[in-house]
């Protein structure tokens, strides 16, 4: 005689070595199954395709799975523990039984102290069947499922309940448009005592009360709720919510039906924020941080050229925005150099923190790319330069499993001037980017990739105005500037498909979108002048500036390719309003015409953090 679980004929040859489960009484050696493997010294998985074995009479056995062991039934819905005719026998669950439960016989009893659940999608609705008592302690879980016709029922024999713990009700994949009740614990000839501690449903979008004012069974009805109505939404949360509850009813066909049932059978809000898109967002700071990057090259192009060995190519360092730092120098304008050419690379990385309200996620963005510039002198006081750039970006937004990559062309136009120790300068830059998106939606039914491509197009401007204070070796430069930047993204719509390639029913269709970023700069730079013993001439330089951004936002406008009519608008992470930008960097002036530049950059707040790094060579004639 045998008890089986899964498929397996449990003899007492078969498990010395999994001691996370164990027998103790009589038990007659029996053939091993093929079909039943172990995972471990925790785990016995069954998935052969017997579903019928029945071991006969069985007396005074005692089945234990402990804490952390999970005891599995087979695919094709087979039960996890199968007896028949037992008679005084016991099984004490304090770890996992996942499957259907049939115990029949006469004086037995099921003690639940852990985790009592049917998942296999194959096992039909309708749970468990034992002939005995049935406890549950505080300790222990009991899930079964429903759906709007059947569900599943611990359903004791010849014994009575005793009930603690918790009861969660698992909604199945279904449209649901009305109340369902049903009996979850029911006895024949026998009496339920005691109230599980709590009873929830398994998805969000349902209200659930009890019933045991029969005395044999637990009663309890689980109401449909409006998307919309659950509490605790973000406002991120809700737009999604308001557009698939605006959109909803019981007649649905075709891939909406697919996507409203999948989202009953969701286990937490959590989902609208999966289904929502906001990840793609991240494209917009990623397009302004590597034009911005760009624009900073612009502003490395020193004012003045060459007028001693010792003093190449040295009128001003520049940081991160795209200005001239200007030195008055009456030596160079003496011998003023018509034309300088320059190449510099630049890399940096960005990341933002995510806001409880609305309901924005953290993202990262790494950027790389390089540009060439020429600079014309139209006189000793008035520059004016034009410069082409190549960047390749990648975001990624973890929570939301997305990620994507920017390929970026710049093109930009600068000029600068000076009078005495004040200067102005601006720049005036385009740049066309190519996004791809890939994000991963989990939760709603079978887990989908959708994948999107479009173009976008930003236009930038910026000036700046400083005065410099010459104070002995080294000078400070008060500035101030502003940069107005507009992007404009195309609209598209996403390819969705499910992990065995077939289409999916939940990729959007993002509509046509303008961004704009406008910051305000006031800070202060500190340079100095260093003449080598090789002739050569270093001019380093450092400033501290306030960044105050007008426009922080990010958003995304969307609808559901699935459910026509289904639009909303979310927001994305912000850009902080207020940043600290600090920056320094030096140009070394190997002889009167040739120069390298470096800076590092970075420009930190409360929850966002960026540094940057560029690097160049220069030339004058």
């Amino acid at each position: 005689m045998s008890v089986r679980i899964g498929h397996l004929s449990l003899a007492r040859w078969v498990w010395p070595s999994i001691a996370a489960v164990t027998l103790t009484g009589m038990l007659p050696t029996t053939a091993a199954r093929a079909d039943c493997t172990t995972t471990g010294p925790t785990t016995v998985s069954c998935t052969g395709t017997t579903t019928n074995y029945q071991p006969g009479t069985i007396n005074g056995v005692t089945i234990t799975v402990q804490s952390g062991a999970a005891v599995n039934g087979g695919t094709g819905g087979t039960e996890a523990i199968y007896t028949i005719n037992a008679t005084n026998s016991t099984v004490n669950n304090f770890g996992t039984i996942n499957g259907p439960v049939s115990f029949v016989g006469s004086d037995n009893t099921f003690l639940n102290a852990g985790l009592f659940q049917i998942t296999d999608p194959a096992a039909n609705l309708s749970g468990h069947s034992i002939s005995g008592d049935f406890t549950q302690t505080a300790a222990g879980v009991l899930k079964l499922r429903f759906d709007d016709a059947f569900f599943d029922q611990l359903l004791l024999t010849a014994g009575n309940a005793t009930l603690d713990g918790k009861l969660i009700v698992v909604p199945q994949a279904k449209v649901y448009t009305a109340a369902v009740t049903y009996d979850f614990v029911r006895t024949i000839g026998g009496n339920v005592s005691g109230t599980f501690a709590s009873v929830t449903a398994g998805s969000p979008f349902f209200t659930v009360s009890t019933d045991y004012s029969s005395g044999t069974a637990a009663a309890v009805t689980l109401t449909p709720i409006a998307f919309n109505a659950v509490s605790g939404l973000t406002p991120n949360q809700k737009a999604v919510a308001d557009a698939l509850t605006a959109n909803f009813s019981g007649s649905v066909t075709g891939n909406a039906a697919t996507l409203y049932s999948n989202l009953f059978a969701a286990t937490s809000v959590g989902v609208f924020d999966q289904l929502s898109g906001q990840g793609t967002s991240a494209t917009q700071g990623a397009t302004f941080f590597s034009g911005s990057m760009f624009m900073s090259l612009l502003g490395q192009t020193p004012f003045g050229t060459a007028g001693t060995p010792a003093a190449p190519l040295g009128y001003a360092a520049a940081d991160t925005h795209p200005a001239a730092r200007f030195i008055r120098l009456k030596s160079e304008n003496a011998v003023a150099r018509r034309w300088q050419a320059w190449a510099r690379g630049f890399g940096g990385t960005r990341s933002v923190d995510g806001e409880s309200n609305p309901g924005t996620f953290a993202n990262q963005t790494r950027a790389g790319g390089g540009a060439v510039g020429l600079i014309y002198r139209a006189d000793p006081d008035l520059l004016i330069g034009g410069a082409v750039g190549i960047s390749q970006s990648h975001f990624k937004v973890d929570d939301l499993a997305t990620n994507g990559d920017l390929t970026t062309g710049h093109v930009g136009l600068h000029a600068a001037k000076r009078w005495g120790a004040r200067y102005a300068s601006a720049a005036l830059t385009y740049a066309h980017t190519a996004n791809d998106t890939t994000r991963t939606i989990t939760g709603v039914g079978p887990a989908e990739t959708a994948t999107g491509r479009f173009g976008s197009d930003m236009l930038a401007g910026r000036m700046e105005m400083g005065w410099r204070h010459d104070l002995g070796r080294m000078a400070v430069t008060p500035f101030g500037a502003v940069q107005y930047s507009e992007l404009w993204q195309r609209g598209y719509a996403e390819g969705s498909t499910t992990s065995t390639g077939a289409p999916g029913v939940l990729g959007l269709s993002y509509a046509a979108q303008a961004i704009a970023s406008f910051p305000l700069t006031l800070g202060a730079q500190i340079d100095a002048r260093l003449a080598l013993i090789n002739g050569q001439v270093l001019t380093p330089y450092a400033r501290l500036a306030w960044v105050h951004e007008f426009k922080p936002d990010s958003r995304i406008d969307a609808s559901f390719i699935s459910v026509p009519g289904a639009a909303f608008t979310v927001a994305g992470a912000r850009s902080a309003r207020d940043a600290a930008q600090i920056n320094a960097g030096a140009k070394l002036a190997l002889n009167a015409t040739t120069a390298l530049t470096a800076s590092l950059n970075s420009e930190v707040s409360e929850r966002s953090r960026t540094i940057a790094a560029t690097g160049g060579l220069m030339a004058a004639w």
